[in-house]
């Protein structure tokens, strides 16, 4: 169930160039989300009428974490937010990854700030039992999250487009170099550039992968009302059409939906 409430900053750092952390108290919505959902963050400003969205990179009962790049006036405006600043938001919204414990690897793929949904998941996975293999891609080791965030990975791996972190290369082709040893059955849940999730669900065809993404898309009031953030369904869907990535998703299966690559 969603709630539209005022929450207190705990926390506003940076944890990579331009990268941010943002922890607030948020009871009523952190004990009910779950990963691959998000929250609608509400700003002062008359002039921005719409919220922006943000996916939940964590949550407990009391506390909600999220991660954001600054790009532009409102993210700008969220990296000067202060400790103790009240912040209304609404949340949590959108539908979330679905994990088959039957499956024998796990596989989370990012690409910059997709990271955010993807370290909420791998808690969760963790959770149960179970350990997942992270792949991270960033363009060069100043956007690469600080470590504390994977500490708990037994199986994380870091890729960067200049070869100055980790693999020298995409963070498919760094999943892709692994492939030879990753043996049985295969999920993949994903979140970056839509150039990467392209690849991803050409690959999961091919190799008939689960592969479960959860988009990235402007979504100005973030409930279905404005139709702003429609995502083409896959030709060979039994109902032609279109999708609302706040409503039908943000989360979904890779042979459902289309991709520009």
């Amino acid at each position: 169930m969603r709630h539209l409430t005022e929450t207190i900053i705990l926390e506003n750092n940076a944890v990579a160039k331009n990268i941010f952390r943002m922890t607030l108290k948020c009871p009523e919505i952190s004990r009910s989300a779950q990963p691959g959902q998000f929250v609608n963050i509400y700003f002062s400003d008359q002039i921005h009428i719409f919220p922006r969205p943000f996916s939940i990179a964590g949550a407990t009962d009391e506390i909600l974490n999220l991660i954001y790049r600054v790009v532009g006036v409102q993210t700008s405006q969220m990296a000067g937010w202060k400790i103790g600043q009240t912040v209304k938001i609404l949340g949590p919204l959108g539908n979330q990854f679905t994990v088959d414990a039957s499956v024998d690897n796990h596989v989370l793929i990012g690409g910059g700030v997709g990271v955010a949904p993807l370290i909420f998941l791998a808690d969760k996975i963790l959770q149960g039992g179970i350990e997942p293999q992270f792949f991270l891609g960033v363009k060069n080791r100043d956007e690469m999250p600080d470590g504390k965030f994977f500490r708990q990975l037994q199986d994380f791996h870091a890729s960067s487009d200049d070869g100055s972190i980790g693999f020298h290369g995409t963070v498919v082709d760094n999943f892709l170099s692994h492939l030879p040893g990753i043996k049985k059955s295969v999920a993949i849940y994903a979140c970056g550039p839509e150039k990467m999730n392209a690849a991803l669900a050409q690959l999961a065809g091919e190799r008939r992968y689960d592969c479960q993404i959860s988009f990235e898309r402007l979504m100005a009031c973030g409930l279905g009302l404005c139709q702003g953030c429609t995502v083409k369904k896959n030709s060979t869907d039994a109902e032609a059409g279109y999708l609302l990535v706040c409503k039908d998703g943000p989360v979904f299966h890779s042979d459902r939906v289309m991709f520009n690559d």
